[in-house]
């Protein structure tokens, strides 16, 4: 094609692109020549942009700048360009600009394809204020949180301290033994409160992902029975049988995770069992390997049993799992609310199997180990 044709093609290309389109001279920073699409965005009519400066639709910058980035985009160092352009009535617009040399003899310029992002841009800055405002408040929550904890547990510790002392006559005997029970009812009290301050507060930092995990290699079946000898006291008193099976070849290998965390949700696990099961009812313990490598730990009884609807909402709640004919039994979902978020932090999952009436059935399922570098 003829060198005349072809620049008369671009110069229709030029003209009727709906891209707003600018020349620009690399040297000065004037512009040479704008498309009817620029023009209409800028507001302008040709003879009052061509022939004048780029400052006049951008002037947020000095000038060492503008020419230090119209030399980049002229040798192709940098082709794209993020930054903002007025309007002759004043309006700024958030614009993308990219750039593509244009040298021809002495005349060495820019071409510049202009998009106007700012409903984008705009978008973005909402996203980030609401992000530091999320932030901020999480600071604030994290806080208040630890200021809270000690302000609970300092004079929890006072209390309780205080009715031990009541309760064993520290100094001498109280005369009236019903003084003495009351102090016994007062630390009853103030532990279970305490343990109560104490779940919150490690729910909490689950969910905040500020519990950090120290991980080592556990033996499922070895903390089963530390747990069942903890526990066994509570059963006999209740009336409740307590059994584990946890042996042989399938028993399952070691949990990779905190050992801690693992006490605390096994523990969590049995005393709600023990709590929902009458007398003359049974809790029982248990592990095994699946075929996949994860390991099993499970805690069954023939308690009171859950429908789906409250399942779904004590795992995710603090609030009792029971119906209104149960309310004499104490306990509340803080302790599963826990298990569950100790086991996502594993990776693992809590499996339940429940039914109104028929006892419930607690799954925590562990990945397959592969050494403690791994999780």
């Amino acid at each position: 094609m003829h060198r005349l044709q072809k620049e008369a093609l671009y110069g229709v290309f030029f003209e009727n692109s709906n891209s707003v389109m600018l020349v620009i001279e690399a040297a000065s920073g004037k512009i040479l020549d704008a498309n009817t699409a620029a023009l209409k965005f800028y507001k302008y009519e040709k003879s009052d942009i061509v022939g004048n400066s780029i400052d006049v639709i951008s002037p947020f910058f000095d000038p060492d700048a503008h020419l230090t980035a119209r030399m980049r985009a002229l040798h192709n160092d940098q082709t794209l360009f993020m930054t903002r352009h007025k309007t002759s009535d004043g309006t700024v617009r958030d614009v993308e600009i990219h750039t593509t040399p244009l040298i021809k003899n002495d005349l060495q310029a820019i071409v510049s394809h202009i998009y106007d992002i700012t409903e984008r841009r705009e978008a973005e800055r909402q996203r980030d204020r609401a992000l530091q405002i999320a932030q901020a408040a999480l600071k604030a929550e994290s806080n208040f949180l630890a200021s809270m904890s000690h302000e609970l547990r300092t004079p929890l510790n006072g209390i309780m301290v205080s009715a031990e002392m009541v309760s064993k006559e520290i100094f001498g005997e109280i005369g009236n033994t019903r003084y003495k029970q009351c102090g016994e009812d007062i630390l009853g009290s103030a532990e279970k409160l305490r343990a109560l301050v104490d779940d919150m507060f490690l729910f909490f930092d689950l969910e905040r992902g500020e519990q950090d995990l120290v991980v080592s290699d556990i033996s499922a079946p070895n903390e089963i029975k530390d747990c069942l000898n903890r526990f066994r006291d509570t059963a006999h008193l209740k009336g409740v049988s307590l059994s584990v099976s946890c042996g042989g070849a399938d028993s399952g290998g070691p949990v990779v995770g905190d050992a801690d965390l693992f006490r605390t949700a096994l523990m969590n696990l049995v005393s709600n069992a023990l709590k929902f099961t009458r007398p003359g009812g049974a809790v029982h313990l248990y592990c095994h390997r699946t075929h996949d490598g994860s390991v099993v730990v499970g805690v069954s009884d023939t308690g009171v049993g859950m429908s789906e609807e409250q399942v779904r909402f004590l795992l995710n709640s603090f609030r009792q799992g029971v119906n209104n004919q149960e309310r004499i039994l104490e306990g509340s979902g803080v302790g599963l609310a826990i298990v569950n978020a100790i086991m996502e932090i594993h990776g693992g999952r809590l499996d339940v199997r429940s039914r109104p009436g028929e006892g419930s059935t607690f799954e925590m399922v562990f990945p397959p180990a592969r050494g403690a570098d791994h999780v």
